[in-house]
């Protein structure tokens, strides 16, 4: 008996193990969800059999309103715990801590699923002067982009990164109106703004050339590219964050540092209703 409980634990444990397995290499919710269910249905069937050998097998009577057993009952139950091999039970009891380990360690390692910590929210790799490329990892040029143009860019070599992306735009001479401090930032009317909106994180991926405006096509918010994205329709609470560029002597297009505030919707970075 004791053999057979100790089966059925170990294949559980089999079981288990091809849940995290299967959560680190794939990310199948259905061979996921399998194995666990496997696991606890094998865990089952192993405290049944065990169970079976552990209880008298009856029937027995007692007479009320005697609460306590007396001293020959007590003694006959306690005899039986070691009946039909349970007396094995730390085989049974390491088999069924495997269980423990691999379907605990696997439920453990899907805390990564919660994304990344918050502060990792405060900046992003923009930050290291990184040159801007297209969707096919092509370095941006001046001069690649003509007047009224917009391309999603990327920085090189994390194109990946949940709040890197961003829209590059060829404003027409003489449009654009920057925030004070922004002046040197958009080299040869190139302009760069955050596509994720500041509402509730949808890729901002609209633009009008004749209106100068981006749009998330979400909630319809609409920021206003020529005075620093600021939103004059819809629900967004803030302004896209823009990114300051810089040339390189062959024109390659660079940040020349992060975004000027976190990028996202502002309830990820304030406590108030409006940003700092």
């Amino acid at each position: 008996m004791s053999a057979l409980v100790a089966f059925y634990f170990l294949l559980a444990a089999v079981a288990g193990s091809g849940f995290g397995v299967s959560y680190w290499l794939n990310g199948d919710i259905v061979i996921e969800g399998s194995c666990l269910g496997a696991s606890l249905l094998l865990v089952a069937a192993g405290l049944v059999v065990w169970s079976h050998h552990l209880l008298p097998n009856g029937p027995y009577f007692e007479s009320y309103p005697e609460m306590q057993s007396p001293p020959d009952a007590e003694a006959e139950v306690l005899a039986t715990v070691d009946r039909g091999g349970v007396g094995r039970r730390r085989l049974l009891l390491g088999s069924l801590g495997a269980v423990g380990v691999t379907v605990g360690g696997g439920l453990v390692s899907t805390v990564r699923s919660f994304g990344p910590a918050p502060n990792s929210l405060a900046s992003t790799v923009w930050k290291e002067r990184l040159v801007l490329v297209d969707s096919d990892g092509k370095p941006m040029k001046v001069g690649d982009l003509p007047v009224g143009g917009e391309l999603s860019v990327y920085p090189q070599g994390f194109p990946e990164l949940p709040q890197v992306p961003a829209m590059l735009i060829h404003l027409p001479p003489g449009a654009n109106h920057p925030l004070p401090g922004r002046g040197s930032w958009t080299p040869h009317n190139l302009i760069c703004y955050s596509k994720v909106c500041s509402h509730a994180g949808c890729p901002v991926n609209l633009y009008d050339r004749m209106t100068l405006v981006m749009e998330c096509p979400c909630h319809q918010s609409v920021f206003d590219v020529t005075r620093g994205a600021q939103p004059i329709f819809g629900p967004a609470g803030g302004p896209l964050s823009q990114l300051p560029l810089s040339v390189d002597p062959d024109g390659t297009l660079r940040s020349a540092g992060d975004f000027d505030h976190p990028p996202g919707p502002v309830f990820w970075h304030y406590s108030g209703s409006h940003p700092a």
